[in-house]
């Protein structure tokens, strides 16, 4: 579900008089544990304000493979991915998908599992003048997030630390682009509220919209070495545009799959399915009701 909500994760007013619009170019590579290899992807955006598309040029990312595209109409709240190869479309609402890490929290809890963050810490150690990107001058950022999850379950106790290193290099009077939603002042989630508050109040501190992120996470387990993943984001091409309002159309015909089809089917999954609530497709999973089968 990381490595998932990760892939989704890439996405400025000296423009001519009568443009509403914005196209940009962005490049991404991420890399994770254990994998030894990067996935990387070069796109291009359309955004016409709330309204924004995202088209892979040339992907690397089996969750938006090259010809794909995600598009949105009302500001990344409910996205839509859009493959024309198979004719289909899964939606994403973004909101559920941030709440998923509660149910997973809850689910362990009823299992009798026991986690505490510990040793908590975030920091800015880092605000300068950044390199021009795009064409635009930037602001550097710099952000380091600390903290261990300790956990006990059926006897078994583990430890691991996690360390986040968040650059943001942003530009000034670029609102409404489109691209927050991709290249966001991320909030790492960690499901402790406390943490969670004082990352959300440290983010507020960076001002402009990101033009590049990079993002370098590092864990250690008492059960094993360091695992290291990075993911990078920058925009490489940035102009006021036109677009066509039927960029921001999703195609008629094409058929709703779950993001989450059972293993060996395709498209819509049968009723009644986790992976589709109350079956019906494109709905995120009840993680409780999931438990309940498995303890069954």
């Amino acid at each position: 579900m990381r490595t998932m909500m990760i892939c989704l994760a890439v996405l400025l007013c000296l423009a001519p008089v009568g443009y509403a619009g914005w196209q940009y170019e962005v490049r991404s590579e991420m890399s994770m544990p254990g994998t030894g290899q990067a996935m990387t992807s070069r796109s291009r955006g359309y955004s016409d304000g709330t309204r924004f598309r995202f088209d892979a040029i040339e992907s690397d990312n089996p969750m938006q493979p090259s010809g794909s595209y995600v598009l949105s109409t009302d500001g990344g709240a409910t996205l839509y991915m859009v493959n024309p190869a198979e004719k289909t479309y899964t939606k994403l609402d973004m909101a559920a998908l941030a709440g998923m890490g509660k149910q997973v929290s809850g689910m362990m809890s009823q299992m009798g599992a026991q986690m505490q963050i510990q040793d908590h810490k975030i920091e800015k150690i880092l605000e300068e003048k950044g390199p021009v990107i795009a064409g635009f001058p930037t602001r550097h950022y710099k952000f380091r997030t600390r903290y261990t999850m300790a956990m006990n379950m059926f006897g078994f106790s583990s430890k691991t630390t996690t360390i986040t290193e968040q650059d943001f290099y942003t530009a000034a009077g670029l609102e409404g682009i489109g691209m927050d939603v991709w290249m966001k002042k991320a909030e790492i989630i960690t499901g402790n509220s406390e943490l969670d508050a004082l990352v959300k109040a440290e983010m507020k501190k960076v001002s402009g919209t990101p033009l590049k992120t990079i993002t370098v996470t590092t864990t250690n387990s008492d059960q094993g070495g360091d695992r290291v993943s990075r993911m990078l984001f920058e925009v490489t091409q940035l102009k006021k545009a036109r677009p066509a309002a039927s960029l921001f159309a999703l195609p008629q015909g094409y058929r709703e799959v779950s993001m989450m089809p059972q293993p060996g089917q395709h498209g819509r999954p049968p009723a009644g399915h986790p992976g589709s609530a109350h079956g019906q497709p494109g709905q995120m999973p009840d993680l409780q009701k999931l438990m309940k089968q498995f303890q069954r």
